[in-house]
C-alpha cells in the first residue's frame, strides 16, 4: 500500500480525488506546481500531511477527514473541512 504519494509538475493532472478507505494508508500527499489541476478533493482519509506548493490558484475540499499539518505555500482557495 502507497503510504506517501508526492506529485510535481505533472502537465496531465487536472483534476486529483482521494477517497478511503481505498486510500487508507495513504498518509502523506504533496502536490507541487501541477499548472492544469483545477480541484483537489479529499474525502474520509486521515493524512498526517497534506502539502500544496504552486503558484496557480484552485480549489482545494477536504471532507471527514483529519489532517494533522495542512501546508499550502501558493495561492490556494481552500475548504478544511467540510
Amino acid at each position: 500500500m502507497i503510504e506517501k504519494l508526492s506529485i510535481h509538475e505533472s502537465q496531465l493532472l487536472t483534476q486529483l480525488e482521494i477517497v478511503g478507505p481505498l486510500c487508507s494508508n495513504l498518509k502523506i500527499l504533496e502536490i507541487g506546481d501541477c499548472y492544469d489541476c483545477d480541484f483537489i478533493k479529499i474525502h474520509n482519509v486521515n493524512f498526517v500531511s497534506f502539502k500544496y506548493i504552486g503558484s496557480r490558484s484552485f480549489f482545494i475540499k477536504v471532507q471527514q477527514s483529519q489532517t494533522a499539518c495542512v501546508e499550502t505555500l501558493g495561492r490556494t482557495r481552500r475548504c478544511f473541512p467540510t
